[in-house]
């Protein structure tokens, strides 16, 4: 559409992106799950490490964006789970 043909005229130089996503919403915030998202550039998710799991991280998914605090808070989570089933 219209913002995917923006997208493109501006990009016309190599930048470091790796992805763009237009989602339109008229409300303040937390538009429902299924109110469309429009992929403009790039991949179409990506791929987040933490402690020995690959997740692939879509533009509706919650992740962790301090994955070093969530590194911790997983690692604790193994941790109790080791306790109560050992």
């Amino acid at each position: 559409g219209e913002v995917a043909s923006l997208a493109r005229k501006t990009i016309n130089e190599p930048i470091n992106i790796t992805s763009i996503f237009f989602q339109e919403f008229e409300g303040l915030s937390h538009p429902p799950p299924e109110h469309p998202v429009q992929h403009i550039y790039g991949k179409t998710s990506l791929e987040e490490k933490l402690g020995k799991c690959t997740f692939q991280v879509s533009p509706g998914a919650f992740f962790q964006v301090n994955t070093e605090g969530a590194e911790l808070l997983y690692n604790e989570v193994v941790k109790k789970v080791k306790e109560v089933t050992e």
